[in-house]
């Protein structure tokens, strides 16, 4: 949470925060901007594990479904003044997984469309990569194309073009191995756990749940 002058911004990025935790925020801040999350199925399970197109429809749809739900139920207890469905913009790229950006993803624009049905009285601003928010609600645009689409294929299609062009149409996604990188992995995290708390953070954190 920022507060800048006299508007609170929300970035959410792809923090799953529980209700009482929003509950704390709204007691506390009366959010003008918050950029939230507008998808489950854009992280990593399921859709890298080794399954099924029927399986990976089904998980990914549970998914989904519960992400959305989660999301809308956050922001009506948040309240905010404008939406802007734009954390967490993660997409698949090689040509092996193009597919998985349609599995049940619901886009920024059929996120808007949800949230106009469930909280009509709140506002929505989608954004493109590459815009700017002004702090009094408009956007300075990057570009007129609109890459988001207006529905899943729509979205789906211009990741391909975009993928086509910027890495050929051979790229394959690389797993690694797990063995490699376990002890360098774990060094790393040792080295990291040793560091002090940044003094700039301190006060500021509303929460920071761990989970796994």
């Amino acid at each position: 949470i920022v507060e800048w002058q006299d508007k609170t911004f929300l970035h959410q990025n792809d923090c799953r925060l529980d209700l009482a935790t929003f509950e704390r925020m709204a007691s506390r801040f009366k959010i003008d901007f918050a950029f939230v999350p507008h998808t489950g199925n854009q992280e990593l399970f399921p859709l890298l594990l080794s399954l099924s197109d029927e399986d990976w429809l089904t998980l990914s749809r549970k998914r989904e479904d519960e992400g959305l739900s989660g999301f809308i139920e956050s922001l009506k207890i948040l309240k905010p003044q404008c939406v802007i469905p734009y954390s967490f913009t993660i997409a698949y790229h090689n040509q092996d997984q193009i597919k998985l950006n349609a599995y049940n993803r619901t886009t920024p624009v059929e996120f808007q469309k949800i949230l106009k049905k469930e909280m009509p009285e709140t506002k929505t601003l989608i954004l493109q990569p590459g815009d700017v928010l002004n702090d009094n609600g408009t956007i300075k645009k990057y570009r007129e194309e609109n890459l988001w689409g207006e529905n899943l294929q729509e979205y789906t299609k211009n990741i391909a073009t975009f993928a086509k062009k910027e890495f050929g149409e051979k790229s394959e996604f690389d797993f690694g191995s797990c063995a490699a990188v376990e002890v360098p992995l774990i060094n790393y995290i040792e080295e990291r756990l040793k560091e002090s708390f940044p003094d700039i953070f301190a006060n500021q954190a509303v929460e920071l749940v761990i989970r796994g």
